[in-house]
Protein backbone atom coordinates (compact mmCIF):
# COMPACT_ATOMS: atom_id res chain seq x y z
CA UNK A 1 0.00 0.00 0.00
CA UNK A 2 2.82 2.36 0.77
CA UNK A 3 4.50 1.61 -2.54
CA UNK A 4 1.44 2.85 -4.68
CA UNK A 5 1.10 5.69 -2.22
CA UNK A 6 4.18 6.82 -3.02
CA UNK A 7 4.34 5.99 -6.70
CA UNK A 8 0.73 8.19 -6.90
CA UNK A 9 2.73 11.31 -5.22
CA UNK A 10 5.28 10.70 -7.45
CA UNK A 11 2.95 10.29 -10.47
CA UNK A 12 1.14 14.10 -9.20
CA UNK A 13 4.53 15.43 -8.90
CA UNK A 14 5.73 15.12 -12.40
CA UNK A 15 1.96 15.95 -13.67
CA UNK A 16 2.66 19.16 -11.61
CA UNK A 17 5.77 19.79 -13.10
CA UNK A 18 4.77 19.37 -16.77
CA UNK A 19 1.84 21.95 -15.54
CA UNK A 20 4.50 24.34 -14.34
CA UNK A 21 6.34 23.91 -17.52
CA UNK A 22 3.15 24.24 -19.53
CA UNK A 23 2.50 27.50 -18.00
CA UNK A 24 5.58 28.82 -17.95
CA UNK A 25 5.09 28.60 -21.65
CA UNK A 26 2.25 30.08 -21.95
CA UNK A 27 3.61 33.11 -20.11
CA UNK A 28 6.35 33.26 -22.55
CA UNK A 29 4.25 33.37 -25.81
CA UNK A 30 2.48 36.48 -24.41
CA UNK A 31 5.60 38.47 -23.77
CA UNK A 32 6.57 37.52 -26.95
CA UNK A 33 2.74 38.22 -28.57
CA UNK A 34 2.55 34.79 -30.41
CA UNK A 35 -0.98 35.02 -30.42
CA UNK A 36 -1.58 32.21 -32.71
CA UNK A 37 -0.22 29.24 -29.99
CA UNK A 38 -1.97 31.42 -27.20
CA UNK A 39 -5.52 31.12 -29.57
CA UNK A 40 -5.06 27.98 -30.25
CA UNK A 41 -4.31 26.56 -26.02
CA UNK A 42 -7.59 29.00 -25.45
CA UNK A 43 -9.66 26.96 -28.12
CA UNK A 44 -8.20 23.55 -26.02
CA UNK A 45 -9.90 24.92 -22.95
CA UNK A 46 -6.08 25.77 -21.43
CA UNK A 47 -7.15 26.63 -17.74
CA UNK A 48 -6.41 30.52 -18.22
CA UNK A 49 -6.08 31.34 -13.85
CA UNK A 50 -2.82 29.80 -12.83
CA UNK A 51 0.36 32.32 -11.66
CA UNK A 52 3.71 32.01 -12.39
CA UNK A 53 5.93 34.20 -10.28
CA UNK A 54 2.87 35.82 -8.47
CA UNK A 55 1.39 36.72 -12.16
CA UNK A 56 -1.63 35.67 -14.15
CA UNK A 57 -1.74 35.60 -17.77
CA UNK A 58 -4.48 38.52 -17.79
CA UNK A 59 -2.18 40.46 -14.97
CA UNK A 60 0.95 40.34 -17.50
CA UNK A 61 -1.30 41.27 -20.40
CA UNK A 62 -2.28 44.43 -18.47
CA UNK A 63 0.86 45.18 -17.57
CA UNK A 64 1.80 45.01 -21.27
CA UNK A 65 -1.12 46.80 -22.44
CA UNK A 66 -1.79 44.60 -24.71
CA UNK A 67 -5.41 45.14 -25.57
CA UNK A 68 -5.89 42.31 -27.92
CA UNK A 69 -4.74 39.81 -25.68
CA UNK A 70 -6.77 41.09 -22.90
CA UNK A 71 -10.14 40.41 -24.72
CA UNK A 72 -8.63 37.06 -26.37
CA UNK A 73 -7.90 36.02 -22.68
CA UNK A 74 -11.07 37.30 -21.14
CA UNK A 75 -13.40 35.72 -23.51
CA UNK A 76 -11.67 32.73 -23.42
CA UNK A 77 -12.66 32.60 -19.28
CA UNK A 78 -9.65 34.35 -17.24
CA UNK A 79 -11.20 35.97 -14.22
CA UNK A 80 -10.75 40.08 -14.68
CA UNK A 81 -10.55 40.66 -11.06
CA UNK A 82 -8.33 37.31 -10.29
CA UNK A 83 -5.53 38.74 -8.05
CA UNK A 84 -1.75 37.22 -6.97
CA UNK A 85 0.09 38.46 -4.02
CA UNK A 86 3.56 38.56 -4.31
CA UNK A 87 6.39 37.03 -1.94
CA UNK A 88 6.54 40.53 0.24
CA UNK A 89 2.73 40.27 0.69
CA UNK A 90 1.84 42.89 -1.84
CA UNK A 91 -1.86 42.06 -3.43
CA UNK A 92 -2.56 42.67 -7.44
CA UNK A 93 -5.19 42.86 -9.68
CA UNK A 94 -5.55 43.21 -13.33
CA UNK A 95 -6.78 46.56 -13.14
CA UNK A 96 -4.07 47.83 -10.66
CA UNK A 97 -1.10 46.60 -12.86
CA UNK A 98 -2.56 48.53 -15.52
CA UNK A 99 -3.07 51.51 -13.33
CA UNK A 100 0.45 51.14 -11.70
CA UNK A 101 1.94 51.02 -15.71
CA UNK A 102 0.04 53.80 -16.94
CA UNK A 103 0.67 56.28 -14.18
CA UNK A 104 4.75 55.68 -14.64
CA UNK A 105 4.74 55.17 -18.08
CA UNK A 106 3.36 58.20 -18.66
CA UNK A 107 4.57 60.86 -16.29
CA UNK A 108 2.94 63.72 -18.11
CA UNK A 109 -1.23 63.79 -17.87
CA UNK A 110 -1.38 64.75 -21.29
CA UNK A 111 -0.03 61.52 -22.85
CA UNK A 112 -1.54 58.58 -20.19
CA UNK A 113 -3.33 55.92 -22.02
CA UNK A 114 -6.54 54.91 -20.70
CA UNK A 115 -8.04 52.03 -22.83
CA UNK A 116 -6.16 49.34 -21.18
CA UNK A 117 -8.05 50.70 -18.00
CA UNK A 118 -11.18 51.20 -19.42
CA UNK A 119 -11.41 48.17 -21.01
CA UNK A 120 -11.11 46.26 -17.62
CA UNK A 121 -13.81 48.33 -16.38
CA UNK A 122 -16.18 47.32 -19.52
CA UNK A 123 -15.43 43.68 -18.34
CA UNK A 124 -16.27 44.36 -14.91
CA UNK A 125 -13.27 44.63 -13.21
CA UNK A 126 -13.56 46.38 -9.62
CA UNK A 127 -11.30 48.82 -8.39
CA UNK A 128 -11.42 49.86 -4.45
CA UNK A 129 -9.73 52.40 -2.37
CA UNK A 130 -5.92 51.30 -3.06
CA UNK A 131 -6.43 51.99 -6.56
CA UNK A 132 -8.11 55.28 -6.14
CA UNK A 133 -4.96 56.09 -3.80
CA UNK A 134 -2.67 55.76 -7.01
CA UNK A 135 -4.98 57.50 -9.13
CA UNK A 136 -4.90 60.63 -7.15
CA UNK A 137 -2.03 61.60 -9.05
CA UNK A 138 -3.75 61.72 -12.10
CA UNK A 139 -6.63 63.74 -13.09
CA UNK A 140 -7.94 61.68 -16.07
CA UNK A 141 -7.33 58.64 -14.57
CA UNK A 142 -9.13 59.83 -11.52
CA UNK A 143 -12.30 61.19 -13.86
CA UNK A 144 -12.28 57.61 -15.65
CA UNK A 145 -13.13 55.74 -12.34
CA UNK A 146 -15.65 58.21 -11.47
CA UNK A 147 -17.58 57.29 -14.51
CA UNK A 148 -17.22 53.16 -13.30
CA UNK A 149 -18.87 54.00 -10.13
CA UNK A 150 -20.43 51.32 -9.74
CA UNK A 151 -16.95 49.38 -10.72
CA UNK A 152 -16.23 50.42 -6.97
CA UNK A 153 -15.94 48.00 -4.70
CA UNK A 154 -14.04 48.90 -1.40
CA UNK A 155 -13.09 45.09 0.03
CA UNK A 156 -12.63 43.69 -3.09
CA UNK A 157 -8.64 42.94 -2.40
CA UNK A 158 -9.01 43.56 1.54
CA UNK A 159 -9.13 40.09 1.85
CA UNK A 160 -6.08 39.14 0.65
CA UNK A 161 -3.73 42.34 0.80
CA UNK A 162 -2.71 41.34 4.08
CA UNK A 163 -0.09 39.44 4.49
CA UNK A 164 -0.34 37.50 8.41
CA UNK A 165 3.77 37.81 8.41
CA UNK A 166 3.05 42.03 8.91
CA UNK A 167 0.92 41.54 11.87
CA UNK A 168 3.59 38.76 13.17
CA UNK A 169 6.68 41.10 12.73
CA UNK A 170 4.82 43.77 14.33
CA UNK A 171 4.17 41.61 17.43
CA UNK A 172 7.73 40.52 17.26
CA UNK A 173 8.97 44.33 17.71
CA UNK A 174 7.17 45.01 20.28
CA UNK A 175 7.95 41.99 22.47
CA UNK A 176 12.00 43.20 22.21
CA UNK A 177 10.83 46.06 23.53
CA UNK A 178 12.56 48.33 20.68
CA UNK A 179 11.99 51.70 19.98
CA UNK A 180 11.35 53.14 16.36
CA UNK A 181 14.54 55.25 16.39
CA UNK A 182 16.41 52.04 16.98
CA UNK A 183 15.44 50.58 13.71
CA UNK A 184 17.76 50.89 10.82
CA UNK A 185 16.44 52.90 7.47
CA UNK A 186 15.93 49.67 6.19
CA UNK A 187 13.87 48.40 8.78
CA UNK A 188 11.83 51.67 9.13
CA UNK A 189 10.69 51.67 5.27
CA UNK A 190 9.75 48.26 6.07
CA UNK A 191 7.66 49.74 9.23
CA UNK A 192 6.33 52.41 7.30
CA UNK A 193 5.07 50.23 4.47
CA UNK A 194 3.10 48.17 6.79
CA UNK A 195 1.87 51.24 8.18
CA UNK A 196 0.29 52.30 5.05
CA UNK A 197 -1.01 48.64 4.74
CA UNK A 198 -2.62 48.56 7.67
CA UNK A 199 -4.43 51.56 6.44
CA UNK A 200 -4.91 51.20 3.17
CA UNK A 201 -6.94 47.76 4.08
CA UNK A 202 -8.68 48.95 6.98
CA UNK A 203 -7.80 46.67 9.44
CA UNK A 204 -5.80 45.96 12.28
CA UNK A 205 -6.36 49.22 13.98
CA UNK A 206 -5.19 47.87 16.98
CA UNK A 207 -1.93 47.74 15.57
CA UNK A 208 -1.88 50.96 14.07
CA UNK A 209 -2.38 52.16 17.58
CA UNK A 210 0.76 49.76 18.99
CA UNK A 211 2.89 51.14 16.19
CA UNK A 212 2.03 54.71 16.85
CA UNK A 213 3.07 54.25 20.65
CA UNK A 214 6.28 52.15 19.40
CA UNK A 215 7.11 56.09 18.39
CA UNK A 216 6.55 55.67 13.91
CA UNK A 217 6.82 59.00 12.77
CA UNK A 218 3.06 59.77 12.10
CA UNK A 219 3.64 62.15 9.19
CA UNK A 220 6.33 59.89 7.14
CA UNK A 221 5.79 60.08 3.01
CA UNK A 222 5.16 57.03 1.43
CA UNK A 223 7.96 57.50 -1.82
CA UNK A 224 6.00 55.95 -4.35
CA UNK A 225 2.33 57.27 -3.41
CA UNK A 226 4.18 60.81 -2.48
CA UNK A 227 1.37 60.73 0.53
CA UNK A 228 1.11 60.68 4.33
CA UNK A 229 -0.74 58.08 6.49
CA UNK A 230 -3.07 60.72 7.09
CA UNK A 231 -4.01 61.17 3.22
CA UNK A 232 -4.05 57.32 2.91
CA UNK A 233 -6.73 57.43 5.78
CA UNK A 234 -8.55 60.11 4.04
CA UNK A 235 -8.48 58.57 0.67
CA UNK A 236 -9.31 55.11 2.41
CA UNK A 237 -12.80 57.40 3.44
CA UNK A 238 -11.73 55.47 7.24
CA UNK A 239 -13.08 58.03 10.18
CA UNK A 240 -11.90 55.54 12.57
CA UNK A 241 -8.20 55.32 11.38
CA UNK A 242 -8.35 59.21 10.96
CA UNK A 243 -9.07 59.97 14.55
CA UNK A 244 -6.65 57.76 15.58
CA UNK A 245 -3.71 59.61 13.60
CA UNK A 246 -4.83 63.17 14.25
CA UNK A 247 -5.24 61.76 18.00
CA UNK A 248 -1.43 61.27 17.50
CA UNK A 249 -0.98 64.40 16.59
CA UNK A 250 -0.99 63.90 12.77
CA UNK A 251 -0.20 67.04 11.01
CA UNK A 252 -3.67 67.60 9.02
CA UNK A 253 -2.09 70.53 7.34
CA UNK A 254 0.87 68.61 5.61
CA UNK A 255 0.92 69.49 2.01
CA UNK A 256 2.99 67.81 -0.42
CA UNK A 257 3.53 69.14 -4.28
CA UNK A 258 3.13 67.06 -7.21
CA UNK A 259 3.57 68.23 -10.75
CA UNK A 260 3.27 71.51 -9.42
CA UNK A 261 0.15 70.88 -8.17
CA UNK A 262 -0.08 71.05 -3.87
CA UNK A 263 -2.21 69.25 -1.82
CA UNK A 264 -3.27 68.60 1.38
CA UNK A 265 -5.16 66.03 3.27
CA UNK A 266 -8.28 68.45 2.73
CA UNK A 267 -7.85 68.73 -0.62
CA UNK A 268 -7.92 64.63 -0.93
CA UNK A 269 -10.90 64.69 1.13
CA UNK A 270 -12.73 66.88 -1.50
CA UNK A 271 -11.49 64.50 -4.11
CA UNK A 272 -12.52 61.75 -2.08
CA UNK A 273 -15.96 62.70 -1.58
CA UNK A 274 -16.72 62.29 -5.53
CA UNK A 275 -16.18 58.93 -5.30
CA UNK A 276 -18.04 57.94 -1.62
CA UNK A 277 -20.18 61.04 -1.66
CA UNK A 278 -20.26 61.18 2.11
CA UNK A 279 -19.01 64.62 3.77
CA UNK A 280 -17.90 63.10 7.28
CA UNK A 281 -14.44 63.53 6.75
CA UNK A 282 -14.49 66.65 5.08
CA UNK A 283 -16.31 67.72 8.32
CA UNK A 284 -13.84 65.66 10.80
CA UNK A 285 -11.04 67.59 9.52
CA UNK A 286 -12.51 70.98 9.49
CA UNK A 287 -13.52 70.43 13.47
CA UNK A 288 -10.11 69.39 13.50
CA UNK A 289 -8.34 72.59 12.30
CA UNK A 290 -7.69 71.83 8.91
CA UNK A 291 -6.84 74.86 7.28
CA UNK A 292 -9.20 75.31 2.93
CA UNK A 293 -7.66 77.37 0.19
CA UNK A 294 -9.53 79.52 -2.40
CA UNK A 295 -8.96 76.26 -4.48
CA UNK A 296 -10.56 73.79 -2.04
CA UNK A 297 -13.27 76.61 -1.63
CA UNK A 298 -14.04 76.66 -6.01
CA UNK A 299 -14.12 72.54 -5.44
CA UNK A 300 -16.67 72.74 -2.58
CA UNK A 301 -18.68 74.79 -4.50
CA UNK A 302 -18.57 72.85 -7.56
CA UNK A 303 -19.08 69.60 -5.56
CA UNK A 304 -22.14 71.34 -3.74
CA UNK A 305 -20.84 71.59 -0.30
CA UNK A 306 -19.83 74.70 -0.39
CA UNK A 307 -22.48 75.38 2.87
CA UNK A 308 -20.04 72.96 5.02
CA UNK A 309 -16.72 75.37 4.21
CA UNK A 310 -18.79 78.38 5.15
CA UNK A 311 -19.27 76.84 9.11
CA UNK A 312 -15.97 77.18 9.36
CA UNK A 313 -14.72 80.52 9.08
CA UNK A 314 -11.94 80.24 11.35
CA UNK A 315 -10.22 77.62 9.10
CA UNK A 316 -9.94 79.89 5.45
CA UNK A 317 -6.72 80.62 4.48
CA UNK A 318 -5.35 84.14 6.14
CA UNK A 319 -6.67 85.47 2.51
CA UNK A 320 -10.22 84.29 2.73
CA UNK A 321 -10.80 85.31 6.88
CA UNK A 322 -12.24 88.56 5.60
CA UNK A 323 -15.01 87.05 3.43
CA UNK A 324 -18.48 87.46 4.05
CA UNK A 325 -19.30 83.76 4.05
CA UNK A 326 -23.24 84.73 4.11
CA UNK A 327 -23.44 86.41 0.57
CA UNK A 328 -23.76 83.39 -1.94
CA UNK A 329 -21.67 85.80 -4.52
CA UNK A 330 -18.58 85.87 -5.75
CA UNK A 331 -18.52 89.78 -6.09
CA UNK A 332 -18.04 90.71 -2.45
CA UNK A 333 -15.79 87.79 -1.55
CA UNK A 334 -12.39 89.20 -0.95
CA UNK A 335 -9.05 87.56 -2.66
CA UNK A 336 -11.10 84.23 -3.69
CA UNK A 337 -9.69 83.77 -6.93
CA UNK A 338 -11.49 81.24 -8.48
CA UNK A 339 -9.60 78.34 -10.16
CA UNK A 340 -9.92 74.53 -10.49
CA UNK A 341 -7.76 72.55 -8.38
CA UNK A 342 -7.65 69.67 -10.74
CA UNK A 343 -5.78 72.53 -13.50
CA UNK A 344 -3.86 74.57 -11.47
CA UNK A 345 -0.25 75.83 -12.38
CA UNK A 346 2.76 77.96 -11.37
CA UNK A 347 2.37 79.51 -15.64
CA UNK A 348 -2.17 79.88 -14.39
CA UNK A 349 -0.72 81.81 -11.29
CA UNK A 350 1.87 83.58 -12.65
CA UNK A 351 -0.27 84.90 -15.98
CA UNK A 352 -3.55 86.07 -13.54
CA UNK A 353 -1.21 88.31 -11.77
CA UNK A 354 0.44 89.61 -14.27
CA UNK A 355 -3.04 90.68 -15.97
CA UNK A 356 -4.41 91.83 -13.03
CA UNK A 357 -1.38 94.33 -12.22
CA UNK A 358 -1.26 95.10 -16.44
CA UNK A 359 -5.24 96.04 -16.15
CA UNK A 360 -5.29 97.13 -12.66
CA UNK A 361 -8.18 94.79 -11.82
CA UNK A 362 -10.45 95.53 -8.68
CA UNK A 363 -8.35 94.12 -5.67
CA UNK A 364 -11.25 93.88 -3.48
CA UNK A 365 -13.10 91.59 -5.68
CA UNK A 366 -10.60 88.92 -6.93
CA UNK A 367 -13.76 87.07 -8.24
CA UNK A 368 -12.79 88.72 -11.62
CA UNK A 369 -14.56 88.77 -14.89
CA UNK A 370 -10.61 88.85 -16.53
CA UNK A 371 -12.80 88.51 -20.37
CA UNK A 372 -15.13 91.09 -19.96
CA UNK A 373 -12.62 93.32 -18.03
CA UNK A 374 -9.94 92.78 -21.09
CA UNK A 375 -12.35 93.30 -24.00
CA UNK A 376 -13.84 96.89 -22.33
CA UNK A 377 -10.82 97.88 -20.48
CA UNK A 378 -12.73 98.93 -17.19
CA UNK A 379 -13.53 96.28 -14.34
CA UNK A 380 -16.34 98.70 -13.26
CA UNK A 381 -18.28 99.28 -15.99
CA UNK A 382 -22.03 98.63 -16.57
CA UNK A 383 -21.02 96.02 -19.03
CA UNK A 384 -19.30 94.25 -16.66
CA UNK A 385 -21.25 94.04 -13.55
CA UNK A 386 -24.47 92.80 -15.96
CA UNK A 387 -22.13 89.80 -16.44
CA UNK A 388 -20.66 89.42 -12.59
CA UNK A 389 -24.22 89.55 -11.81
CA UNK A 390 -25.63 87.14 -13.97
CA UNK A 391 -22.47 84.72 -12.73
CA UNK A 392 -23.48 85.03 -9.14
CA UNK A 393 -27.35 85.48 -9.34
CA UNK A 394 -27.48 82.54 -11.94
CA UNK A 395 -24.44 80.62 -12.70
CA UNK A 396 -23.25 79.95 -9.02
CA UNK A 397 -27.07 78.86 -7.86
CA UNK A 398 -27.06 75.74 -9.46
CA UNK A 399 -24.20 72.37 -10.08
CA UNK A 400 -23.95 73.08 -13.69
CA UNK A 401 -23.50 76.48 -13.45
CA UNK A 402 -20.80 76.42 -10.98
CA UNK A 403 -18.86 73.82 -12.99
CA UNK A 404 -19.16 76.44 -15.80
CA UNK A 405 -17.94 78.84 -13.37
CA UNK A 406 -14.52 76.39 -12.60
CA UNK A 407 -14.14 75.95 -16.34
CA UNK A 408 -14.13 79.65 -17.25
CA UNK A 409 -11.68 80.49 -14.60
CA UNK A 410 -9.58 77.71 -15.74
CA UNK A 411 -9.02 79.31 -19.10
CA UNK A 412 -9.81 82.81 -19.00
CA UNK A 413 -6.70 84.37 -18.00
CA UNK A 414 -5.08 83.19 -20.71
CA UNK A 415 -7.51 84.00 -23.44
CA UNK A 416 -8.06 87.52 -21.60
CA UNK A 417 -4.24 88.07 -22.38
CA UNK A 418 -4.53 87.46 -26.24
CA UNK A 419 -7.30 89.72 -26.55
CA UNK A 420 -5.53 93.16 -24.71
CA UNK A 421 -2.87 92.30 -28.10
CA UNK A 422 -5.49 91.55 -30.58
CA UNK A 423 -7.64 93.97 -31.77
CA UNK A 424 -9.33 91.85 -34.07
CA UNK A 425 -10.09 89.11 -31.65
CA UNK A 426 -10.98 91.65 -29.28
CA UNK A 427 -13.69 93.36 -31.47
CA UNK A 428 -15.33 90.01 -32.38
CA UNK A 429 -15.74 89.03 -28.77
CA UNK A 430 -16.68 92.39 -27.64
CA UNK A 431 -20.00 91.92 -30.21
CA UNK A 432 -20.61 88.90 -28.72
CA UNK A 433 -20.51 90.16 -25.41
CA UNK A 434 -22.80 93.49 -26.51
CA UNK A 435 -25.50 90.79 -27.84
CA UNK A 436 -25.17 89.05 -24.50
CA UNK A 437 -25.35 92.03 -22.08
CA UNK A 438 -28.26 92.85 -24.02
CA UNK A 439 -30.36 90.00 -23.71
CA UNK A 440 -29.17 89.97 -19.98
CA UNK A 441 -30.54 93.66 -19.25
CA UNK A 442 -34.28 92.92 -21.12
CA UNK A 443 -34.46 89.55 -19.14
CA UNK A 444 -36.41 89.85 -15.85
CA UNK A 445 -34.61 89.59 -12.96
CA UNK A 446 -34.41 85.94 -11.01
CA UNK A 447 -36.61 86.25 -8.04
Amino acid sequence: MEDNQNKRDEMIKFLDSITEDMNKTFMGYIKSKNYKRIEELIKSQYRLDFEVQSLSPLMLAAYLNDNYLIELLINGGADVNKGYKNNAGIYRTPIRYAIIVSIENNKHESNIDLETIKMLLNYGAKYDDIDLQYAQKNQKLRSLLEEYKTNYSPNSSQADFMDKAAVLFVDRLIAENKSYNDLSDQEKNYVNQIFIEFIKNKTNKDKIKELIDFGIYIDFVHSKANATPLMFAVIANDIATIKILLQANANINKSLIDEKVTYTAFSLALESYKIHKQSDVVELLLENGAIFTDRDYVMAMSLDIDNILKRYPDNAEISLRNTDWNNKTLINKDNIKVESVNSYNEQNKEMKNDFENKLGTNKNDNGACYIATAVYGDYDCSEVIVLRRFRDEYLLTNLIGKKLVVFYYKYSPKLAMKLKHNNTLNIIVKKLLNLIVLILRIKPKKK
